[in-house]
């Protein structure tokens, strides 16, 4: 089994190919912990300059990153082929090789979002948001986000003169002009969840894009929920002018978009007959006051045989009424209580009438 320095190789994870770099499953032999190595050959035959310099810079923003969704940075080492970055090992895979239920997809927009607010606070941009670069644990439900290669700060300049990022996942302006900004992470992002929501593969996403360059969020309309539809448009939006400002906004409006949904589900999930519509309603109402129409003539002609028996009848007949009056006025009217007043109301009917008898 193959070794470097320290590290023993387990597992290959990925290679990419056009830019000659390996990462591999290790573990160090010295503590016996699992970690990941990307190696950049410098000797490889589709190694390129761009490969290393992009495993140059994400080890430089790896070291000031400090967040528990993203992976930490340990060392960095120059081994006999080429350079290589070592980094914490997550047990997880990543999304594009996942099947996801819509409430998985919901942790990751959120937890992807938290960490896209850390990287607004410190300047940096992502700029490969997508699912393979997206980690979910199915058992802690903890979802990551890795390779930084292609990051940069966002005050370092307003436009890329090389075209990095993955296309299909790209916002408009960072394909077309180059515009990098944290707007276009959440493009990416919104990207990403539309592959998650609509289960195609990653690369087939670009063949989704109309001619404008729109990818057709309400194709997603069986899958989900309108408030997270409207969100999800809002993060796809082609100007970014009309997208979310900054990550926590997006986050903000997307826990809102989830309380309507679930109230949604709640008034939805109600069993048959639990919520009236407005005809059993109304039906309800008029068997209670044919009710009350037939009891009131037997009360006056109760009054002068009876009046202590009667006078505590109307009681009972008022705390009823009352209680009637409440839960008719209060919305959704229950059918549950509205036919328990009435079977009082009966019984006591029908107790007063043998009382006459």
């Amino acid at each position: 089994m193959q070794s470097i320095n320290n590290y023993q190789i387990e597992s290959i994870l990925g290679q990419n190919h056009n830019q000659g770099r390996i990462t591999y499953k290790a573990i160090d032999t010295k503590n016996q912990t699992t970690v990941v190595i990307k190696q950049f050959l410098f000797a490889g035959k589709s190694s390129q300059w761009s490969g290393y310099k992009s495993l140059e810079k994400e080890i430089n923003i790896l070291q000031k990153l400090h967040h528990p969704k993203i992976p930490k940075y340990i060392k960095h080492f120059d081994s006999e082929n080429g350079v290589c970055l070592v980094q914490e090992y997550i047990k997880a895979d990543n999304c594009e090789i996942q099947k996801l239920s819509r409430e998985e997809v919901y942790q990751i927009a959120v937890q992807i979002l938290e960490i896209l607010n850390y990287l607004e606070a410190n300047n940096l941009v992502h700029k490969d948001i997508k699912p393979a670069n997206i980690l979910w644990d199915k058992k802690t439900y903890d979802a990551y986000l890795v390779d930084f290669g292609m990051s940069s700060y966002s005050h370092s300049s307003n436009a890329s003169s090389t075209l990095s990022g993955t296309v299909g996942f790209m916002a408009p302006e960072q394909l077309f002009r180059g515009e990098i900004s944290p707007k276009g992470d959440l493009y990416s992002l919104g990207a990403s969840l539309y592959v998650l929501f609509s289960k195609i593969p990653s690369n087939q996403l670009s063949n989704q894009l109309d001619s404008r360059w729109q990818i057709p969020v309400t194709s997603l309309k069986n899958q989900v929920p309108d408030p997270i539809l409207d969100w999800l448009q809002t993060l796809l939006e082609n100007d970014k002018k009309n997208r979310f400002s900054q990550a926590k906004i997006a986050l903000a409006e997307l826990r809102k978009a989830q309380s309507k949904q679930y109230i949604i589900q709640q008034v939805k999930s109600q069993p048959e007959g639990l919520i009236l519509s407005e005809e059993q309603e109304a039906t309800d109402i008029y068997v209670v006051l044919t009710m009350i129409l037939i009891v009131v003539p037997t009360i006056f002609f109760a009054v002068s045989v009876f009046p202590i028996i009667t006078a505590l009848f109307l009681i009972a007949i008022s705390i009823v009424g009352i209680c009637l009056l409440y839960d008719i006025q209060s919305k959704p009217v229950r059918k549950s209580i509205l036919k328990t007043a009435g079977y009082i109301v009966l019984f006591l009917f029908l107790v007063f009438r043998l009382i006459l008898l």
